[in-house]
């Protein structure tokens, strides 16, 4: 976790020490550790350091290139850094002197701009190539490090932060209304959009060349969703998948401070406290970060034990050398803290349990961590094995399918007539009449968040159009693989990484996702439904590889926590008073909330006539940000100057 920026002025202006310099020092809390900045005519760099890694406390940036004709800065965790020591002959200095960054400088001398072709984990970075006079622009697989631009005939600016940009009076505070739209809809699709006009984020798996005259955008990266695995047994899916996710943890262990993992007693947050339990027994004991024992950030619910899963979590700290810590989640407002959230986000988010994370990370930070592992959203990574029923169906596999039917029905403790109807009946009818089906069954959810949209901003955004199109897209995803594959590939994972950065930048944090290690991402959207859905168990080939470190309990854990009861009860129980004041007709919000509805369905709630907190929230988090950025856009300096701390 650190922070990049940069200026490349296409009208061959001076970059100045002094522009450079408001920039990192806005973004000063991603790298409290130093700043550095190199400049050269027309092009200028900056830096924000974080030490995490050991390499890290070694490593200064911008690094210029030994015959002085490139230099990058780069936020970026390498984490095949053996195999990239050995091809460049450096295996005899001591490697904790290698830091990434210059990983990826050689990289980049050695392949060019193919060097992202052979780098493997989190990254974003710029390099600076004088002999070819651009600016070479790579954003990692999956998105984890953020990349923030503007362009115009000027001016090429990036940043890890957008606030960092727009220390740059030319760079505009336009609202992005598509943005808005697309929020209030739960709707977004758009990688490269954000909430402001004139800003974009360059999309995960891309790479960007920018020279005086052109913006040249490559894809370097996509998975395939036409190759599927065959192997001879489940024993085999089970230990390369041990295997790969093994790895994914241990090439992540790399910490010079100590090291921390959220513990929700979940199948994603338990597996991975586990294999890095077990990874960490099993590394050298010549790497004394790890003598320490491993941190935990748990969230229990007293008041509120149906979300609660302290059962769980204490099976998970049973196994020992562990030292675990608790939020009390069930005291804390859905938007508590939501001035000093905004302004790290930026941009109006759309994870409503975002303020128990914040607790969890404020904990981890008071302890002295640094890396926290997280699961985030491994069950995406595995499948949700969404369109089972209808794959063996399709298949002519009756006989898996009615074993399937009964063992799910026993596991989730559904009848089979509601998992026939949901899960078999109704997808065939959304894939193979999907326009009808979008006729005589209207999304619910969708219709009522669109009764809380101001109805002439909906109509000038053709809202309804936009979410039709996307209804029929997915209808048109009807095998389980196509699900996945477009699952893994929405805008929001995207945006859940993003968010979730900014969370860890505000407390001097670096989340590190194993799930969403290159390799277990390609391996696992490869198998055979079989290994996504067996014996009534999704995510069938985890709960079978982890065999040996994964408690029993949680193996045969049948569903997921329920955090719905606590934040409904939190968004209704605390901040009334903020609410309501943020409900209160402005021509910002009004422009683009059916306030009047808002406030009637707010009134049902507290009178528990009706529950559609979510879409509440939601608009309070933006009638926050509203008020929030046209705040700031009137500062004489056009610079984000809201203190958050």
């Amino acid at each position: 976790m650190t922070a990049i920026v940069g200026i490349y002025r296409l009208d061959g202006k001076t970059v100045t020490p002094f522009e450079l310099q408001r920039m990192t020092d806005r973004l000063a809390h991603r790298g409290p550790d130093g700043a550095g900045a190199w400049h050269d005519g027309a092009i200028g760099l900056g830096h924000c350091m974080l030490w995490t890694t050991p390499e890290s406390l070694h490593e200064r940036l911008p690094l210029v290139s030994n015959d002085g004709l490139r230099v990058i800065t780069a936020d970026a965790r390498i984490d095949n850094r053996d195999e990239l020591l050995a091809a460049f002959g450096l295996t005899s200095a001591p490697p904790d002197h290698r830091p990434d960054s210059a990983l990826i400088l050689a990289s980049y001398e050695r392949w060019g701009e193919s060097c992202v072709d052979h780098l493997l984990g989190d990254f974003a970075f710029a390099i600076w190539d004088n002999n070819r006079q651009h600016l070479f622009c790579a954003r990692d697989h999956m998105g984890v490090k953020p990349f923030f631009y503007f362009h115009s005939d000027d001016v090429f600016a990036f940043a890890s932060e957008i606030k960092a940009l727009f220390c740059l009076p030319e760079v505009p505070k336009r609202v992005n209304e598509e943005h808005i739209a697309s929020f209030l809809a739960s709707e977004d699709t758009d990688r490269r959009r954000t909430a402001y006009a004139d800003v974009c984020r360059l999309p995960a798996a891309h790479v960007l060349t920018v020279r005086t005259n052109e913006l040249r955008f490559h894809h370097y990266w996509s998975l395939d969703p036409s190759r599927e695995l065959s192997l001879a047994s489940d024993e085999e899916y089970a230990q390369q998948f041990h295997d790969i996710f093994m790895e994914a943890v241990r090439c992540r262990l790399r910490s010079a401070y100590p090291v921390g993992s959220h513990l929700s007693g979940g199948l994603d947050s338990s597996s991975v406290v586990c294999a890095v339990r077990k990874a960490r027994k099993q590394q050298s004991d010549e790497d004394t970060a790890l003598h320490t024992p491993l941190h935990t950030f748990s969230a229990i619910f007293d008041d509120v034990p149906e979300s609660d899963e302290r059962s769980y979590i204490n099976t998970v700290l049973a196994q020992g050398d562990i030292e675990p810590h608790y939020v009390r989640a069930d005291r804390i407002g859905t938007l508590s803290d939501i001035e000093r959230m905004l302004w790290h986000e930026e941009e109006p988010f759309e994870i409503p349990n975002l303020f128990i994370s914040w607790e969890l990370s404020r904990a981890a930070s008071d302890v002295g961590v640094r890396v926290l592992f997280d699961g985030e959203s491994g069950d995406t990574v595995l499948s949700h094995a969404r369109g089972w029923l209808v794959e063996f169906a399709r298949t002519g596999k009756w006989g898996t399918l009615l074993t399937e039917l009964n063992a799910r029905a026993q596991v989730t403790n559904k009848s089979r007539y509601q998992l026939v109807i949901y899960g078999l009946v109704l997808p065939l009818l959304r894939s193979r009449i999907p326009k009808i089906w979008r006729r005589i069954r209207k999304d619910p959810i969708t219709s009522s968040n669109l009764a809380f949209i101001a109805a002439p901003f909906a109509k000038r955004m053709r809202l309804e159009d936009q979410i039709e199109t996307n209804r029929l897209q997915e209808s048109a995803r009807s095998r389980p693989r196509e699900q996945h594959f477009a699952s893994l590939n929405i805008a929001f994972v995207q945006d859940i990484f993003e968010v979730l950065d900014r969370e860890a930048a505000a407390f001097s944090l670096e989340f590190r996702h194993p799930f969403y290690d290159r390799r277990l991402v390609e391996f696992c959207l490869a198998l055979p439904v079989e290994q996504k859905l067996r014996h009534g168990y999704t995510r069938y080939v985890l709960r079978n590889a982890l065999a040996s470190c994964l408690p029993d309990d949680i193996r045969r854990r049948g569903s997921k926590a329920n955090l719905s009861p606590n934040f409904d009860r939190s968004f209704l129980l605390f901040d009334r008073a903020r609410i309501e004041s943020l409900y209160q007709d402005t021509p910002a919000t009004n422009a683009y909330v059916n306030l009047a509805r808002v406030r009637a369905a707010y009134n049902d709630c507290q009178n528990g006539r009706t529950s559609v907190t979510f879409m509440l929230w939601k608009v309070a988090v933006l009638a926050s940000w509203l008020k929030q950025t046209r705040g700031v856009a009137l500062k004489e300096n056009n610079c984000f100057d809201f203190d958050a701390n």
